[in-house]
């Protein structure tokens, strides 16, 4: 191949490289990216390297110093550091210049023997050989773009490994190293089978020691070295390469060759001692290693080293064409799996919102039917209780003992005179008599007078409307207890929404954000969506809560007493009312004074008082009908009412914005759609171009093309970091 061929040869691969880069940047793979760019600039600067590999002990230093005639790597340097030894082209140096994977960090230049005397693995900790990248020496050799590497022994430590895998993967051409007097090992048989597919013109298989092996056991070691190399060098179809087997496979004594191409002694034992004997030159010739340093020196020096280069990197980025494909299934994966997940979570959210304005409605509903119920259960308690004091008014006064004699009578008779004799009758008096009346009523001399007739009546009166209340709960018992039924149902309707995709308590907690209740001492094991839809419906449930929470009252119970006891204190202040202050003192005075005369006995006289207050009583009962009926409205059911239409008002609010955080849900969902697709489209046109360029590098290096399916296969001959 002319110069000017090998050019266009390279100028050819890299563009071809440069714009597999490219794809790969545009994929995301910027690790692999990096590496193929490191390629291209050794690739463009013609740089081989070649690379000594094996397990610790087959002679990889020793086989370089013979080949370099020179002993340039000591037994210090390797095994004993675990990093890779670069031999460059140049002028003969004793320099080792150290570079270190950080490349902020400044380069280390010292003595062969310096550098033996720092790195030794028995003066530092293994750790510390991972910050060196590798360590350089200069000499002459056949190719100004050839790099020989050593590397550490294999399976040394485990710091050896890595960095004997590491340097394996950027290798051009290898050597590998066998020990003649170790048997070749399943992980041997692995090892070498990782490069076997990046192309056979490139690798070398040289076992050392053979010279230990007795000329009696030639023939079979011979025959058992082919059939552990077999695998290596069939084809696809299993057809065994025996040309290619002799051409790449050579038995050598390195140690030997060493002595006599550098002039040092052989140090062997004798008896019980070791003596040095001298190696003669021509002694080289039977070592096996001139035969291998022609065969790979020609390989080097022939026009097919860059081809075999190339091609020795298509495994590579044959793997790297993997990895982009493994990034894009995974991205579709994920994307198909979060468009699953956003749609599932959407659907789950939306049941839950529909699930609770369906409840939300219900509260509403219930509560208003058993409102409706109580306030007819009250306006009929309210008749049979004016009909009960009318029935019960002269049975329960009959035996009434309070004394009413003249000192009243003439209490009241200068408080007439006082007030100038105001008629207390009615007896046609103008406005300026009734203002005379009612000041003299505010007197508290005459409310102490009639305040044992007043007060009695007003106790009975009190005694026979609570008698309605309790009428009016036992009447309201089923509705009450069919609304608890309902509320519970609710309540725990409510809780198990909150494992849906909703935080329920979170709501319910705005809902109920100005009540000024208490959660934090709520126990978490209670129903908190109950207390909260309680403590929004009724407002005195502090005692009432604390005993739900302790489990001391059952929720129907606490709904019963709050209900009952809303309703009670609102007919009770109601009808109360009507018998307390200057109102019903001021007619039951007008009464009194005007329908009785004194009697001597005193008791007679408020007998007759009380006797006759009943009819008056039980019609101004009947005149606060409608009074009571609209406080029982206005305090009661209209507060209720109001409390639940707020709470309904403001769930329905909350579960509004939880409506629009969907609505911008199903929209991120949608654009996400939109957008994973729009980006697997792109992905899928980078990995069809990458096809196209692997293809076109393929038949520039290898003469022949690539489908998808085939260099996903390619690829799995190649690892970027192959174990032992």
């Amino acid at each position: 191949m002319e110069r000017n061929q090998v050019e266009k040869l390279r100028a050819d691969v890299t563009g071809c490289m440069g714009r597999y880069e490219e794809q790969l940047r545009q994929a995301g793979m910027e690790l692999q990216a990096d590496q193929i760019e490191q390629k291209i600039r050794e690739f463009r600067e013609g740089l081989f390297q070649v690379l000594f590999t094996g397990v610790f002990s087959a002679g990889k230093s020793t086989t370089l110093n013979a080949l370099m005639h020179q002993k340039l790597l000591f037994v210090s340097i390797n095994p004993a550091t675990p990093v890779i030894t670069r031999i460059v082209n140049g002028e003969d140096s004793e320099a080792a210049i150290v570079t270190f994977r950080d490349e902020s960090r400044p380069e280390e230049k010292m003595t062969i023997r310096e550098f033996a005397a720092k790195y030794q693995l028995e003066a530092a900790e293994p750790e510390k050989f991972r910050a060196i990248k590798y360590v350089t020496i200069q000499r002459k050799l056949p190719s100004e773009t050839v790099i020989f590497a050593d590397s550490p022994g294999l399976e040394n430590t485990d710091i050896d490994s890595e960095v004997a895998n590491e340097f394996a993967g950027k290798a051009d051409a290898i050597v590998f190293m066998l020990n003649a007097t170790k048997s070749m090992g399943k992980n041997d048989r692995a090892y070498i089978q990782k490069f076997e597919r990046r192309g056979l013109r490139n690798i070398f298989v040289v076992v050392n020691w053979y010279n230990m092996v007795q000329e009696q056991d030639e023939a079979s070691f011979q025959e058992k070295l082919q059939f552990d190399l077999r695998d290596v060098f069939s084809d696809e179809k299993g057809v065994f390469d025996e040309e290619l087997y002799r051409q790449r496979v050579f038995c050598v004594d390195a140690f030997t060759s060493e002595c006599a191409r550098t002039g040092n002694p052989k140090k062997i034992r004798k008896g019980v001692k070791f003596a040095e004997i001298p190696v003669a030159p021509e002694e080289d010739e039977y070592t096996g290693i001139p035969e291998f340093e022609e065969a790979l020196y020609g390989f080097l020096q022939s026009s097919d080293k860059d081809k075999a280069g190339y091609k020795g990197y298509l495994p590579r980025m044959a793997s790297m064409y993997a990895a982009t494909s493994q990034s894009v299934e995974k991205f579709r994966t994920d994307s198909a799996r979060d468009q699953e997940a956003l749609q599932a979570e959407r659907d789950a959210q939306q049941k839950v919102i529909d699930e609770l304005t369906d409840t939300v409605t219900d509260i509403g509903r219930s509560f208003d039917n058993a409102v409706r119920q109580i306030m007819v259960n009250a306006q009929s308690a309210y008749t049979a209780f004016t009909t009960s004091v009318a029935n019960n008014w002269e049975g329960h006064f009959e035996d009434c003992n309070i004394p009413f004699g003249a000192g009243e009578i003439a209490k009241i008779t200068w408080l007439k005179t006082k007030y100038k004799f105001a008629d207390l009758f009615g007896g046609g008096g103008d406005d300026e008599d009734e203002r005379k009346q009612i000041e003299m009523m505010r007197e508290e001399s005459f409310q102490e007078i009639m305040r044992p007739i007043s007060g009695e009546i007003e106790n009975y009166i009190k005694a026979q409307a609570e008698k309605m209340t309790s009428q009016i709960e036992a009447d309201s018992e089923e509705a009450i207890s069919h609304l608890a039924s309902d509320i519970e149902r609710y309540c725990e309707d409510i809780s198990e929404m909150d494992m849906h995709g909703l935080d329920i308590r979170q709501i319910l907690s705005h809902v109920v954000g100005g009540s000024n209740l208490n959660t934090s001492a709520v126990s978490t094991d209670f129903n908190l969506a109950q207390v909260l839809i309680s403590s929004v419906l009724f407002y005195n449930v502090d005692d009432a809560i604390g005993d739900i929470v302790g489990g001391k009252q059952p929720w129907g119970d606490y709904l019963k007493k709050t209900i009952m006891k809303e309703m009670q204190d609102v007919v009770l202040a109601v009808v109360i009312q009507l018998f307390t202050g200057v109102g019903w003192i001021y007619y039951l005075a007008r009464f009194v004074w005007g329908a009785f005369t004194v009697s001597k006995k005193g008791s007679e006289t408020a007998k007759r008082m009380l006797m006759g207050s009943k009819d008056p009583t039980v019609q101004a009962l009947l005149n606060q009908r409608d009074e009571v009926a609209m406080a029982l409205e206005k305090k009661f059911a209209g507060k209720l009412q109001k409390n639940c239409k707020n709470f309904t008002r403001n769930f329905s609010a909350e579960l509004e914005q939880t409506q629009k955080k969907l609505d911008l849900l199903i929209a991120d969902m949608n654009q996400k759609g939109f957008n994973a697709q729009e980006e697997l489209a792109r992905l899928e046109a980078v990995k069809a171009e990458m096809v196209q360029i692997f293809s076109e590098l393929s038949r520039l290096v290898a003469d022949r093309s690539f489908t998808e399916e085939e260099i996903l296969r390619h690829a799995e001959s190649y690892t970027a970091e192959p174990q032992a």
